[in-house]
């Protein structure tokens, strides 16, 4: 049988959707991880700078006689605070030279601090001045520090912005692409439905009307036959009223079947009402489409459905006429059904 493509779009939506998501999730996760290395950096850069202040004063502290021991525990306390900070930030921001810097500061802070240890026990020119150099050489190295940290900011919060703006405008389109991909869904589902007979999956009362008319519209410039078979289910509601509407139903659905299994591939074939049917054969005189619905009828008899519930078909054939339109083909096809129906059933009439 002749098909329409089938719409299955589902697939590639879900598909879509999931890509979708996947960005999401990595979008969100690294603009987590560059707002929260700005963070980390915001406090790196404040500890530095009461860093340089603490080891001034102690230096200073020390140089003057007063006891600076607070003050040391208090430097102590801010390197500690800064490698536990500074392991904070994800790899993907990690800065080498800042942890080699910042390990020179600790060895620096460490000579400063048995500079003024030795100061205090016994004072000299040479550590008065060892400590002086000490001290400015950690604050040389804070600022270096500072200065890199700020700067790792500033490239931070540009690639926070840079990212921000690449991920509204993706959105926009994704929202867009899927808004598309939806309407798509929506629009192949409403065609499907008003194309296909939902039990049996063939062509319906909508489609045979939009089909006949092309069909007929390509025989009348080619000057090709062009016949319709019409044809219904012999007692179909004493089938309903003697086994139930399921079985009904599996009886359209066995119909449904084996004609499709008979017909050509260029042949159409409809569910056009409760138990009938339509065929559109196209190039097709009336003497092979009478042919074709006496193999139908044949095939259909002699399977039997079930030996309790005999199924037989009658069969209508009309073959277009010159200046013939869909109503008028129709009607010859349909006096030909009932001329078969009057005539005892399961049989092919052709109109006369």
């Amino acid at each position: 049988m002749a098909k329409y493509h089938l719409y299955r779009p589902s697939r590639i939506l879900f598909l879509i959707l999931l890509v979708v998501l996947l960005f999401f999730v990595f979008n969100g996760f690294y603009i987590y991880l560059v707002y929260n290395d700005t963070k980390i950096n915001t406090i790196i850069t404040d500890l530095f700078s009461q860093l340089r202040v603490s080891i001034e004063k102690a230096g200073s502290m020390e140089l003057l006689d007063a006891n600076a021991d607070a003050v040391i525990v208090r430097v102590n306390g801010l390197f500690d605070t800064l490698e536990s900070t500074l392991d904070g930030i994800s790899p993907l921001n990690q800065n080498e030279d800042t942890a080699l810097q910042l390990d020179e500061l600790s060895q620096t802070w460490k000579q400063l601090r048995d500079a003024l240890e030795a100061y205090r026990i016994r004072k000299s020119d040479s550590l008065h001045a060892n400590i002086i150099d000490l001290t400015e050489s950690c604050e040389v190295l804070i600022d270096n520090l500072f200065s890199g940290t700020q700067g790792a900011m500033d490239t931070q919060e540009q690639i926070l912005l840079t990212t921000m703006l690449i991920f509204i405008g993706i959105n926009l389109f994704l929202i867009g692409l899927i808004a598309l991909i939806v309407n798509w869904y929506i629009k192949g589902k409403l065609e499907y439905m008003a194309t296909y007979d939902q039990l049996t999956v063939l062509f319906n009362r909508y489609a045979y009307r939009d089909i006949l008319e092309k069909e007929i519209a390509q025989a009348v410039r080619n000057r090709s036959s062009l016949t319709l078979i019409l044809f219904d289910i012999d007692h179909f509601k004493h089938i309903n009223d003697t086994h139930g509407h399921d079985t009904g139903d599996q009886v359209l659905k066995f119909v449904a079947e084996t004609v499709n299994s008979c017909i050509r591939k260029s042949d159409f074939l409809f569910r056009i009402g409760g138990e009938e049917f339509a065929i559109i054969a196209a190039n097709t005189s009336v003497e092979h489409a009478v042919v074709l619905a006496e193999k139908i009828r044949q095939t259909v008899a002699e399977l039997k459905y079930q030996d309790d519930c005999p199924v037989t078909l009658s069969f209508g054939v009309a073959e277009l006429s010159q200046g013939e339109g869909v109503d008028e083909l129709f009607r010859r096809a349909d006096a030909a059904q009932y001329k078969a129906k009057n005539a005892g059933r399961n049989r092919v009439e052709t109109y006369s």
